[in-house]
Order: C-alpha cells, then sequence, then structure tokens
C-alpha cells in the first residue's frame, strides 16, 4: 500500500493505503518501500480500528511514517490525530476490485463524511483519511475501508458535527495570517471563509474582541500606539478602509462596546497602576462618564438590548465574576459566584438571557443564565476550550471560538447548545462578533 496526504503535512509511502483528502495539490514519494522496521502482518491495521477509535500518527527517526506498528486506541477527548469515521466495504463482491482505488475509496467514504461532519463534500472542512487494503491484505480477510478525520495540530474530542450555517450573516473576527500580526476580518458564515481583511495590520496589536455600529457600517477596536504602551480605541469604515480614532489618550483603553443605538461607546480604561474601570463615551457630545470606581479591576462591558443596563465582569482577589448595573453605574448587582471563574457576558438579542463562558467544572465551556443570575447550565462540555461566545442577530445560534480543532478556530451551535458545528478552520481566528440585525452588509 501506499500514503499520500494532501496539505501542510508530509507525504510518504508505506506498506499500507492512506488518503488524506484536501483541496490542495497531492505530495506523495514512491511506493512500494515499507519503512517501518518490522513488517506489518496482512490485514492487521484493518483488524485494529473501530468506528469512534482515536489514535495518533507513529513516526520513525528517519522522518518516516511507521506503518508496522498497528494503531493504539487513544482517550478522544485528549489530542490525537485521527478520529475513525466509519469502515465501509471497499468492493460489493469476493473478487479483489481493479482500478484506480484512490477514487473508489473517496467515492465510498463520502456518505460516512457527509453525515459525520453534516455538509456534502464540496463543503467539508475537516481533512479526510482513508486506509484501504491491497491484495495481501484481501487475502487475510481485510474487506473494509477505514474512513477517517485528520488533524495537524492534533483534535481534541470528537469532530463530528452538526453541519448548521448561519445564512446571509458576516461575522467580524480577530485573525493571523501570519504569525504575530493579527486583524480584523470579516467572515462569512455561510461557508466559513475569511472574505475581507479590515484593518491589513495598520494598527496593531490588536488588544479585544471587536464591536459592530449599529447606526453605520463600523466595527470599533482596540491597538496599542506605535512605540509605546498605551492602547487607543479606533473603528475601521467597512464600505471605505477609513479608520478613525475613537478614544485616544494616555493610559490603556480597551474592549469597545457600542450601545444599541450607536451613539454610545462602553470601554474599558485605566493610567499607571491603577485597576481598568468601566466608562461610557457619549459620541454625539464627546462627553466621557466613569461608571466604575471599585478597586477590582472591571472590564468587557456588555450592553443590553434596550440599551439600559450592561453586563461587565470584575476581577477581585485573581477572581473573575460576572455583574450588571444600570447604563448610569447605579445598582451594581454580582450574578455569578461559582469558583473558578467566569467571562465574556453577552446578553441575547430578546434580552431575556446571558451567555458566558466559565471553566468552574475545570474546562473551558459555553454556559448560559437568566438575566437575574438564576437558571446557570452548560451548553458546551467538550474537552476542547470553548471561548468567547456570540449571539446571531436573530438569537437562533451561537458562535465561539474553540480549539477543538487542531488550533484555534470558530464553531457554530443552535441557541440550545444542539447541532454543534464547525464554522471555519483557518487558525487562530477567533473572538466572533456577528452583524447586528439592524443592518447587514455583504462579507466579499
Amino acid at each position: 500500500m501506499h500514503l499520500t496526504r494532501r496539505g501542510r503535512v508530509t507525504a510518504i509511502a508505506l506498506s499500507g493505503a492512506l488518503a488524506v483528502s484536501m483541496s490542495v495539490p497531492t505530495l506523495a514519494q514512491d511506493a512500494g518501500a515499507d519503512p517501518s522496521p518490522t513488517p506489518r502482518p496482512p490485514g492487521a491495521w484493518f483488524f485494529a480500528v473501530e468506528p469512534g477509535m482515536c489514535f495518533d500518527d507513529v513516526w520513525l527517526p528517519s522522518g518516516d511514517y511507521d506503518f508496522g506498528t498497528l494503531p493504539v486506541a487513544k482517550d478522544c477527548d485528549l489530542p490525537h490525530d485521527n478520529e475513525v469515521v466509519a469502515l465501509v466495504p471497499l468492493a460489493d463482491s469476493d473478487e479483489f476490485p481493479a482500478g484506480d482505488l484512490g477514487s473508489l475509496v473517496r467515492e465510498r467514504c463520502a456518505p460516512a463524511y457527509e453525515e459525520f461532519l453534516g455538509w456534502p463534500s464540496s463543503d467539508w472542512l475537516v481533512p479526510t483519511t482513508e486506509f484501504w487494503p491491497i491484495e495481501s491484505d484481501w487475502d487475510a480477510g481485510a474487506r473494509d475501508i477505514i474512513c477517517g478525520v485528520y488533524g495537524q495540530p492534533p483534535l481534541v474530542g470528537t469532530m463530528r458535527s452538526g453541519g448548521l450555517r448561519i445564512p446571509d450573516q458576516p461575522v467580524a473576527v480577530y485573525h493571523e495570517e501570519a504569525e504575530d500580526v493579527p486583524d480584523i476580518w470579516l467572515l462569512d458564515a455561510t461557508t466559513g471563509v475569511l472574505r475581507r481583511n479590515l484593518t491589513n495590520s495598520r494598527v496593531r496589536p490588536l488588544l479585544d474582541i471587536p464591536s459592530w455600529r449599529p447606526d453605520r457600517g463600523a466595527v470599533a477596536f482596540a491597538a496599542r500606539q506605535a512605540g509605546s504602551e498605551d492602547n487607543d480605541i479606533h473603528e475601521v469604515d467597512i464600505a471605505t478602509g477609513e479608520i478613525r480614532p475613537l478614544v485616544v489618550r494616555a493610559g490603556q483603553q480597551d474592549g469597545p462596546s457600542y450601545a444599541p443605538d450607536g451613539r454610545r461607546l462602553a470601554y474599558i480604561s485605566r493610567d499607571g497602576d491603577a485597576e481598568y474601570d468601566i466608562h461610557v463615551l457619549d459620541l454625539t457630545t464627546g462627553v466621557d462618564r466613569r461608571l466604575t470606581t471599585d478597586p477590582a479591576r472591571d472590564s468587557t462591558p456588555e450592553w443590553s438590548p434596550d440599551g439600559e443596563r450592561l453586563a461587565f465582569r470584575r476581577v477581585t482577589d485573581g477572581v473573575s465574576q460576572l455583574w450588571v448595573m444600570d447604563a448610569d453605574g447605579s445598582d451594581q448587582t454580582q450574578l455569578t459566584f461559582a469558583g473558578g471563574g467566569s467571562f465574556d457576558p453577552r446578553w441575547s438579542p430578546d434580552g431575556a438571557s446571558i451567555l458566558f463562558s466559565t471553566d468552574r467544572d475545570g474546562n473551558d465551556d459555553i454556559w448560559l443564565m437568566d438575566t437575574d443570575g438564576t437558571n446557570q447550565r452548560p451548553l458546551t462540555t467538550h474537552p476542547g476550550r470553548d471561548l468567547y461566545p456570540a449571539w446571531s442577530s436573530d438569537g437562533s445560534a451561537i458562535v465561539f471560538q474553540s480549539e477543538r480543532y487542531g488550533g484555534v478556530t470558530l464553531w457554530v451551535m443552535r441557541a440550545d447548545g444542539t447541532d454543534q458545528s464547525l464554522l471555519s478552520t483557518s487558525s487562530p481566528v477567533g473572538w466572533p462578533r456577528p452583524a447586528p440585525a439592524s443592518w447587514q452588509v455583504q462579507p466579499g
């Protein structure tokens, strides 16, 4: 057999057959030589796996794939290279098939992938992996193709996906096209494709989650001043690409959040060794008002849909909890009290609940609660870290950052936590913010 891998991984030759299907050119060495120091018994690979099994690749010191070592099942909650999706028959008869087996194998695995990943074959975001028997394996009784998914960097947890999409709604995201060069991009939530770089590295480094301006086509963000430790807040015009300053002064400004009317901007600020406090800037009059003066650190202000209240994060003695207050800073009330931390509050579009992330159970997951802090319950319990949730404009879906698929990528789920689906494999990509319902812009 021989192994071909398509994409950003090394192609090698071995005494088995494995193909990783990706939408970039194939790199493959000549087949025929077994790089393993130990001969593999015919058929043994195919008798060692079952659907749902996760296992790692094994490499020789020479850099060749060790196909003489049989796959060993690994806890799928731990990082792993491969997940077996299905075993499907290579042929419908007892005759070993002739011809182009690679095409036949992909055709036979396609229905299993479509069911597992939730999308038609043209839309698969995850590289797929196929092992198929040669005649010596066939003669030993191996009849099935091993259909799997592959991750590089490793996968964490299952890659099973509900195939959920968010039609016709762009998402503002943080993405590093090159290492340490972060920018704000628009991502097409129908296809999961990054469409447009809004900031083009003109200001950096970017520091926090972007915020859409509901009354015009603009996105606010925080960035560090050139040659300084001070941070400023800017907005970028979607149509023209013009970057305009919003809050520029000594100290550190961060965490911008537009009010639903687009006329007020909540943000956090500090100067020197003081802790962050929450401010609100009236964009019409220029009046800036400080809302919190607590000695603890206050951050991530988030407006309620009616613009009357703010949810925020307060860190006291190293523990992060969520609070709410009126838009004038009064009636500050704590919502979360559990051990660990609670972060990233996001009001639902109907104002009835608040999304947040928490590590109270030892892993970062997405939770939901009523706006008075009651009825707290998890929406994700995946072993991969899930962070930075954000609602779709109609409240039917939730986009979030996850480390399930070999790095920092985007996933989406329904409002009740079902149909969790990989949205984009561009990595690193995170801090998602879907466009508001007040205006829809074409992402490309």
